[in-house]
């Protein structure tokens, strides 16, 4: 059979896998499985399970919900996940000795992966509560009902679709910063808390399930303490947490009472853990040394409380690499395991990005040694776990292939599943080389290639170069269906790591900030003389893609140059100013990457925003954004659109309705990447 380049719809076809987590006896794998319904245009995840040796690869759930995050108990015996087939988030229980799954009947919505207890008799997550009492009213002056309109908003948003109320004011009151976020709109009142349930032994027994914190703070990562007694977690429960972005370290007791502060820090806390023994906590994170900016690190402190951020001790510091980061790849499952596991008392694994790659490694908490387990230049692990005889599973890509789960015993890498076989039966599949260039000031600048099938080595290319987002993304070593379907249909496709992208140290990451369309514009444009340089690329057939920071700087290229035949921006950053106050990080964004707010540095934030310069643009553009968008509104594309079109200039809007910042309804996909294709295709033809 003659094979085909791909085409949009290939895109739905992909199956993809995520969250693997090894039984305790080492034996079986159960993951996540993600398939796209075409038909009711909603894509439903089932749970999968695999032997160790990759034998006996068989279904555990099914139908068309979601079912997610699953955990092991402690004796292997049970299977915690989510799932939304009840109508709302619940946590379900699945006994591997026998049984259909049953929901566990938390009466909240849940909101976070299950944590089990070290004794299996319990489970902690997070759930969304409205954490107000009788009385309470937003803001001073409110009318005396106000509390019954939050109050009813809150528990409509929570209840399940068939317990939803026709009749709930729709008035949003809004007081503080942080009330909406992209791909959840407004959340109003609603805040994070800390719960735990305990698990009955059979199905249709009532849990007893109670709330751990209370207050008007967001609270994250539960995790227990080895004997069980307590959980800690990350917050920010100061009467500033609205005004800063900060996480503190805390911990409260199971059996109730007020929360411990067990450490005072000034950045960003993830994923946090007790060693086995309990004398040492873990957590990723970073101590906001270059603000945003900051590269993740492992940390390490003594299990105590009332800690200062001196008592921490970053285990990566001299590794200068970010922890838990993995190149892009827009054919991932997104929901990732935490970036580390403690191997016993003494060992952490981890995994970080290096060069447009990922690599597990691990560190003596003791002498701070570190060796590598497992780097590959030419491929990405975006996840792993760890198996209690010290095995890993990983996921895994490269610019060829999309990700599949992999065993590594010692030295041996195995392939657990294949769910994509077909595809790459049928299609085309472009290679992919890595290379390197000088960049501005010198710097060496990493890039990848992908080129026609059937190229012949010397004919020059049509080619497109395509910009990450961030600006403290990354491309690199893993599969990108954006650059396939170019390639595979004769467009050669670029895409390369300039300053501020993560996988380079901080210095190289914290270069572009205050300096968007600067040096780093310098690295893309001198990425693309090396390609002309080298007879690759048709400098006469040139274009240029990105989305979100990378849409920003497509439109920031064609107000620079003339020197590419067509673009497609998505998701742009175009107009500081007002990306200050509509974005949902707009504030703090902005205040960090273009060095203040509108009105003390109006001037220096309309200098390097692509509004002020968009009368020089002479290139065909093609504008794809989601409606719902929060994290870059859909208005700064059309204040681009409608400037280039006042002006009589070639312009195209494409809006995709209920898509915020990542296009996710499988029709929409179709259409964006089919449209992709045949722009460039009917712009950079001889």
């Amino acid at each position: 059979m003659q094979k085909r380049p791909f085409v949009g719809a290939d895109i739905n076809r992909f199956i993809l896998v995520g969250e693997p987590q090894v039984s305790p006896n080492g034996q079986e794998i159960v993951f996540v499985r993600q398939e796209a319904g075409v038909e009711d245009n909603k894509s439903y995840t089932t749970l999968w399970l695999v032997n160790m040796d990759g034998s006996n690869l068989r279904p555990l759930t099914h139908g068309e919900h979601n079912d997610r995050s699953p955990r092991w108990s402690p004796d292997g015996h049970r299977i915690a996940f989510i799932s939304d087939r009840s109508g709302s988030s619940q946590l379900w229980i699945l006994d591997r000795r026998g049984g259909e799954a049953w929901e566990l009947g938390t009466d909240v919505t849940v909101n976070s992966a299950p944590v089990w207890a070290p004794n299996g008799k319990q489970i902690a997550f997070t759930a969304r509560t409205f954490p107000h009492g009788d009385g309470w009213v937003p803001y001073a002056g409110a009318p005396a009902d106000d509390y019954r309109r939050a109050k009813e908003q809150a528990e409509q948003r929570l209840a399940k679709k068939s317990n939803q109320k026709a009749q709930v004011s729709d008035v949003k009151v809004i007081t503080r910063l942080r009330h909406r976020l992209d791909g959840v709109g407004y959340f109003g009142d609603l805040r994070s808390h800390i719960f735990v349930v305990d698990v009955p032994q059979q199905p249709g027994e009532k849990p007893n399930c109670r709330q751990l914190t209370n207050g008007d703070f967001d609270h994250h990562n539960p995790s227990w303490s080895p004997d069980g007694k307590e959980l800690y977690f990350s917050a920010d429960r100061s009467p500033l947490a609205d005004l800063q972005l900060k996480q503190d370290l805390w911990k409260v007791a199971v059996e109730g009472g007020e929360p411990q502060q067990v450490l005072q820090w000034p950045g960003f806390i993830a994923d946090l853990s007790c060693s086995p023994d309990g004398q040492w906590i873990a957590f990723v994170g970073h101590d906001k040394s270059r603000a945003g900016s900051t590269s993740t690190s492992l940390w390490l402190l003594p299990n105590a409380t009332g800690l200062e951020a001196e008592a921490a001790r970053n285990l990566t510091a001299q590794l200068d690499r970010p922890v838990g980061h993995s190149p892009s790849s827009d054919v991932r499952y997104t929901a990732g395991n935490p970036p580390f596991q403690w191997r016993d008392e003494k060992h952490i694994i981890f995994h970080y990005g290096n060069r447009g790659a990922t690599c597990i490694g691990e560190v003596d908490i003791e002498s701070g040694q570190r060796r590598v387990l497992w780097q590959d230049p030419l491929r990405t692990a975006s996840a792993f776990d760890l198996s209690a005889d010290g095995h890993l599973v990983m996921q895994i890509s490269s610019p060829t292939r999309a990700e599949d789960l992999y065993v590594m015993k010692g030295s041996e890498e195995k392939r657990l599943t294949d769910f994509n076989r077909a595809i790459y039966e049928e299609c085309l599949v472009a290679p992919c080389q890595r290379l390197t260039f000088t960049g501005h000031q010198g710097w060496e600048i990493d890039g990848w290639l992908l080129t026609p099938p059937d190229w012949d080595g010397q004919t020059r290319l049509p080619t497109v170069l395509i910009i990450h987002g961030g600006p403290h993304g990354a491309y690199g070593s893993s599969f990108m269906f954006q650059a396939q379907i170019q390639a595979t249909n004769g467009i050669a496709v670029f895409y390369t790591n300039p300053r501020g992208s993560q996988g380079y140290g901080q210095e190289f990451a914290y270069a572009v900030v205050g300096d968007w369309g600067g040096g780093d514009y310098r690295d893309l444009m001198l990425g693309v003389d090396h390609l002309v340089s080298q007879g690759i690329a048709d400098e006469k057939r040139l274009g240029i893609m990105g989305w979100s920071y990378g849409g920003f700087m497509t439109c920031w290229a064609i107000t620079q140059t003339q020197r590419f035949k067509a673009a497609l921006p998505g998701a742009i950053v175009n107009n500081r100013h007002n990306f200050y106050g509509t974005s949902d990080i707009g504030y703090y964004f902005g205040e960090h990457h273009f060095g203040g707010t509108p009105w003390e540095q109006p001037d220096r934030l309309l200098e390097r925003s692509t509004i002020s310069y968009v009368q020089r643009v002479e290139t065909p553009v093609l504008f794809l954004h989601g409606e719902a968008e929060l994290r870059c509104p859909i208005e700064q594309t059309d204040q681009f659109f409608t400037a280039l079109r006042r002006q009589g200039k070639p312009a195209v809007m494409v809006r995709y309705p209920d898509e915020s910042h990542a296009i996710k309804q499988p029709r929409h996909k179709e259409d964006r990447y089919q449209r992709i294709l045949a722009w460039f295709k009917h712009y950079l033809s001889e």
